[in-house]
């Protein structure tokens, strides 16, 4: 772990912007560092051995909420020492907690941090720490006040850059002392973009230099890995572009597929309404030809397939183009305990032979690596989102080699489209 020097932090935290009231309290003596290990690596597993190799005893992790279960049971299985473990949720009294000796309590972003017993905690553990990345989010401000006291905090994120935007690194180097910079300095001086006719500059990548800068900052503090390091013998992993068909009749704006193509391939998304328009009915545009190509292999002999789109329209279609072959769903609205129960029918049963996720929902503490057939009917606007949903079929697990496609509709903007976040996501590869 880093220790930060006094002299460094001190120099950074009296105009700590947003955080400046929260700022001079900030302590100067401190263990933090970003483990930033790809996904499927283990980063809750390799926490928990290091609390227990610094004989923390009080405990706070802090992670989605559709990850809490999770975290729940890999203490549970993995420490060394005996803690009490609480997952925290509405309708979980953690009020008493403090009286506990030994303990974790695991909670999410959304609960607010004044619920919390008033404690001091060793080690604060911050998962999926890329949800931070909006500087002036009440989220981001509402962690800081939690972390801004504790002597050890570990950062955990397989994807510190989800957006290609380094900007979105900003909340969290700035906090641990790394960057000096005010936020308008940083973009300033790091990134690129473009100022739409309303709203606030939009950041479509970084300038030259960039890279080193930023390395500079993260050295001595971020810890990466790739699957490939640690597993080198792993399967293979390819992933492709795969065109389906836009049947007859299904509604589609042809002059609006014209615009999105031009704005793309212009470096820039400026039709903020139009394009949300336009990825709906693409994605509805393209669930029929998938279905039918997920139909055709499944009678071939494909045993199991993860699909992954974005708008619940498409899921639905999915899962009813696919009811034959008794799909299991996760979306945002799916409960922890649901989330658990459709994983395991998935990997259990025979039956069950098509897994369809919200990438965002089912993007994060997963295992799908029963499954080594990975298909995208609508990609997440950010290469970070794209990455977690196709690592859940990756790791240790994973015996045989990975096909991940993305399914594009024929003779449409989208390929093109795809194309750009595919590029991006390569981009993010200098650092990550």
């Amino acid at each position: 772990m880093k220790n930060v020097k006094p002299g460094e932090v001190d120099a950074v935290t009296m105009n700590l912007y947003p955080f400046q009231k929260a700022g001079r309290d900030f302590l100067a003596a401190r263990n933090v560092a970003l483990l930033a290990d790809q996904m499927r690596l283990g980063k809750s597993i390799q926490s928990i051995a290091a609390a227990d190799q610094i004989g923390a005893c009080k405990i706070l992790v802090v992670c989605p909420a559709s990850a809490r279960v999770v975290w729940g049971e890999q203490w549970k299985k993995w420490q060394t020492k005996s803690r009490y473990v609480t997952v925290g949720h509405p309708g979980v009294d953690i009020t008493g907690r403090d009286r506990i000796g030994m303990s974790v309590l695991i909670i999410g972003y959304t609960r607010p941090e004044d619920e919390l017993p008033e404690q001091e905690y060793d080690l604060v553990i911050v998962d999926e720490c890329h949800y931070l990345k909006t500087a002036s989010a009440e989220r981001t401000k509402r962690i800081y006040r939690i972390i801004k006291t504790a002597p050890r905090v570990w950062f955990l994120s397989g994807t510190p850059c989800p957006n290609g935007n380094y900007a979105e690194m900003w909340p969290i180097l700035r906090m641990t002392g790394r960057c000096g910079y005010t936020y308008s300095d940083f973009v300033e001086k790091f990134c690129k973009g473009y100022q739409p006719a309303r709203g606030d500059f939009r950041i479509t990548g970084h300038k030259p230099g960039a890279d080193e800068a930023i390395a500079k900052m993260l050295d001595g503090f971020m810890l990466r890995r790739k699957l490939v390091d640690v597993w080198p013998d792993l399967p293979p992993v390819h992933t492709e572009f795969y065109p389906v068909e836009r049947p007859p009749n299904v509604e589609f704006d042809e002059m609006l597929d014209g615009r999105v193509h031009v704005a793309a391939s212009v470096g820039g998304f400026y039709l903020d309404s139009e394009l949300t328009t336009w990825r709906r009915l693409t994605g509805l545009a393209k669930v029929r030809g998938v279905v039918e190509v997920v139909k055709q292999e499944l009678e071939a002999g494909l045993d199991k397939i993860v699909l992954f789109a974005w708008h619940k329209e498409v899921i639905e279609g999915l899962r009813e183009g696919l009811k034959k072959y008794s799909p299991v769903v996760i979306v945002g609205s799916t409960s922890p305990e649901s989330r658990k129960t459709a994983v395991e029918q998935f990997k259990t049963s025979p039956k069950v032979k098509v897994f369809i996720g919200n990438i965002q929902a089912a993007g994060e503490a997963l295992d799908l690596s029963v499954a080594c057939e990975v298909g995208f009917v609508e990609l997440g606007w950010n290469p970070g989102t794209n990455d977690q949903p196709a690592a859940r079929v990756q790791g240790i697990n994973q015996k045989r080699p990975v096909r991940i496609r993305i399914f594009t509709l024929h003779a449409s903007a989208d390929g093109f489209v795809s194309r750009v976040i595919a590029r991006k996501t390569q981009s993010l590869n200098v650092l990550f």
